[in-house]
């Protein structure tokens, strides 16, 4: 005992004369304290289930290439011959509003029309239905409301200048929001800021079935304000880019990468990375949460569908599913949505073409396909592509690609240090019995 008293003596010796022996003027040891992790709550539950929200309905489906087409019961069929579509969205009896070049088209069951854009072959990024034939749009610049007769248009200067994004969403009670900088309400016939506590800068937004404000902020935090308060889901390493809900309350949302977030009312949201459930691709993008609480995703590797579990149901591969044969750039669904197609595999074929710059054959030049090249890369515009196809061309310029699968693929060409977009919307109707020729592709 005597000898453990003078061990612990000598050591609190030393330690103050090493204390006493530091300058005065030196700061003092900082020990780092390690964060406290904000607790995760429970998404809320709606008060009362509307029949309709758990009954099967439609899904329906832009594809780029194809154009407007409808899943029931397992089949996709095409409804209209579109160019392309950037927005679908539900109205009252589950009539479908499509954003095309053409106009807004309009689908009853078999009956379509189309509704007049505000000038002739306007384009729209964003698109929601309101009551009594409403329509709400937006290009980024203004903000476009439609009242079943004619339109009238709110510059960006009603929002204070901001440029308006593509988050429009309309409430239960028929009102729009929109995200511009801020977040704004349409009360009556103005647009009102939305207060939110704190004044966080928000990437995205969405809205549930008890009034709630879903708000994917700058810190890649996800929360929701009901009643003046706020309640924290989690976040996602790359952020909240996405939110949606569904019918029944349920939730989705994704960033950057393959990261996402899920939600059912009434237990708290789990993170799922989806390339650990068996998805092969590089990003996702929330797309929509059906009355069965599927969660559907786009990706650069098709469509992917997860149940309430965070099991991986389906993943629409290019060329899976018979009759879709492109990009899905927009999606829709109705209640608990419809029967999940029957997968199948895909069709390959070879991909052929020239490419020339100057009028002349370009040789050794890098040809690659892929579905979403992007503008910033380390060595190719590709190389997070899920899927890239790659060719060098010889002395004549020609190339030859082969066992490419059937979808909508952007052609990219390198020659020394640029990068060329030559081409879009390639190879959705390869097949294996015949080559896909591309024909002359020219460098300007």
């Amino acid at each position: 005992m005597v000898r453990t008293l003078v061990v612990v003596l000598l050591v609190t010796a030393a330690c103050k004369r090493d204390t006493d022996s530091r300058s005065a003027s030196e700061p003092p040891i900082r020990h780092a304290v390690e964060p406290v992790a904000t607790p995760v709550e429970a998404v809320p539950k709606p008060r009362a289930i509307d029949p309709a929200a758990i009954a099967p309905g439609p899904a329906y489906l832009a594809v780029e290439g194809v154009g407007l087409a409808r899943l029931v019961d397992g089949a996709l069929t095409q409804v209209a011959d579109v160019s392309s579509t950037a927005a679908l969205s539900f109205g009252a009896n589950g009539v479908v509003y499509a954003e095309t070049v053409q106009g807004i088209l309009r689908v009853d069951r078999d009956k379509t029309t189309t509704i007049a854009a505000h000038r002739p072959y306007a384009t729209y990024t964003a698109l929601v239905a309101g009551r009594g034939g409403a329509l709400f749009a937006t290009d980024h610049d203004s903000l476009f409301r439609y009242d079943g007769h004619a339109w009238q248009i709110d510059p960006g200067s009603t929002f204070q200048g901001a440029s308006i994004s593509d988050h429009l969403l309309v409430d239960r009670d028929g009102n729009a929001w929109v995200l511009a900088h801020r977040i704004y309400k349409r009360d009556g016939q103005s647009w009102v800021s939305v207060d939110v506590p704190g004044n966080p800068v928000i990437n995205s937004f969405a809205l549930g079935p008890l009034g709630e404000l879903y708000l994917g902020l700058s810190d890649h935090r996800l929360q929701y304000q009901l009643a003046g308060a706020s309640h924290e889901l989690g976040e996602l390493d790359a952020g909240v880019s996405e939110i949606v809900v569904g019918p029944t309350g349920a939730i989705a949302a994704s960033g950057l990468g393959s990261q996402v977030m899920i939600g059912t009312p009434g237990a708290a949201p789990r993170v799922i990375d989806l390339t650990s459930i068996g998805a092969k691709l590089t990003h996702a993008r929330a797309f929509a949460v059906d009355g069965s609480g599927r969660s559907w995703f786009s990706s650069d590797n098709g469509i992917v569908i997860v149940d309430a579990a965070g099991k991986l149901l389906q993943q629409w591969a290019p060329g899976t599913v018979a009759g879709l044969n492109g990009k899905v750039t927009a999606l829709a669904i109705l209640g608990a949505g419809p029967a999940l197609p029957t997968l199948t595999a895909a069709k390959r074929g070879t991909v052929v073409g020239k490419v020339l710059t100057g009028g002349k054959p370009a040789a050794n030049a890098a040809v690659e396909l892929c579905e979403q090249p992007q503008t910033m890369f380390k060595s190719s515009p590709c190389e997070t592509a899920s899927y890239v196809g790659t060719a060098m061309t010889t002395t004549d310029g020609s190339f030859r690609i082969a066992n490419v699968p059937s979808d909508s693929y952007a052609v990219m060409v390198s020659t020394d240090k640029w990068h060329h977009l030559l081409g879009v919307g390639c190879c959705t109707s390869v097949r294996p019995e015949a080559d896909t020729d591309l024909g002359e592709l020219t460098i300007r």
